[in-house]
């Protein structure tokens, strides 16, 4: 059975680092959370660093007691 195949990223040069930090930091737009939820799908390494980020996100969210995290 094949894998199947991650679709190219139409955003140019973006990485999947820095699209993460987009999408995390609530910056991304529409067009790249949805590719990005599509490429997360896809590939287990990205999936992966996400939850961690995302995670450290909101353990720093419920800790510092704000509703907005620092950039």
């Amino acid at each position: 059975m094949s894998q199947p195949t991650i679709p190219e990223n139409p955003f140019g040069q973006t990485t999947c680092m820095e699209m993460l930090q987009l999408v995390v930091d609530g910056q991304a737009t529409q067009e790249q959370i949805t590719y990005w939820k599509t490429h997360l799908g896809m590939c287990e390494p990205c999936y992966e660093k996400y939850k961690v980020d995302n995670a450290v996100k909101e353990l720093v969210k419920s800790e510092c007691c704000c509703s907005k995290i620092p950039q």
